[in-house]
């Protein structure tokens, strides 16, 4: 794997399979075994419009085969590729940037000065800081380093009515697999069913 870690391989290998399906990669996180990656549609003439659950079959299908032939992971692994949803985690200087103008709610590490919590336009931002500017004008600029958690907000207009079966929690779309080996070109359905069943018949 040469100087590259997991992560930074996974990365690599989404982002050549991606464009295939028309979506970007947004997130590649590896953690207590479970590696989610998170792809968006390339073109988004509806902010609301996310990926499509076969897009991300697809993608999923194809990263895990990579990964099985390069051998990257060792032992059983979960995969789940997933859509960023409409209020996404940022971590990264590239999140920051890729999100500049839209509302952030931003939560600082213990010891920081200044409000922990800080919302509003995300106005600015670098490698190393961002600026985001409140409803009332007042600018706050923090090092990346000193976020413990943001996220963008999306504004979703007049709530309906309590009662009125409409809800805002709007789940991302996933397709999750557990993965001891996997095949590219297995058929249409949930990854995660056809990989238990490629077990139990093994």
């Amino acid at each position: 794997m040469g100087s590259l870690n997991t992560v930074d391989t996974v990365r690599a290998i989404a982002d050549e399979h991606a464009p295939t399906f028309d979506l970007e990669v947004f997130d590649v996180e590896f953690s207590g075994g479970l590696l989610r990656v998170t792809a968006d549609r390339l073109d988004k003439p509806d902010p609301k419009a996310g990926a499509a659950l076969s897009m991300l079959q697809k993608l999923s299908k194809k990263i895990a085969y990579e990964i099985e032939e390069r051998d990257l992971i060792a032992g059983a692994f979960t995969l789940e590729v997933s859509s960023p949803g409409l209020e996404r985690k940022l971590r990264t200087a590239d999140h920051f940037r890729r999100s500049l103008g839209e509302t952030v709610k931003i939560k600082t590490f213990p010891g920081v000065d200044g409000d922990r919590r800080v919302e509003g336009q995300l106005s600015a931002a670098t490698e190393t800081a961002i600026t985001v500017t409140s409803p009332e004008g007042e600018e706050r600029t923090l090092d990346i380093s000193d976020i413990a958690k943001a996220t963008t907000v999306f504004d979703w207009g007049p709530q309906d009515k309590p009662g009125g079966g409409s809800s805002k929690n709007s789940k991302n779309k996933s397709a999750k697999s557990n993965h001891e080996g996997n095949d590219p070109e297995e058929s249409p359905g949930s990854p995660q069913q056809e990989t238990k069943e490629k077990r139990a018949a093994s």
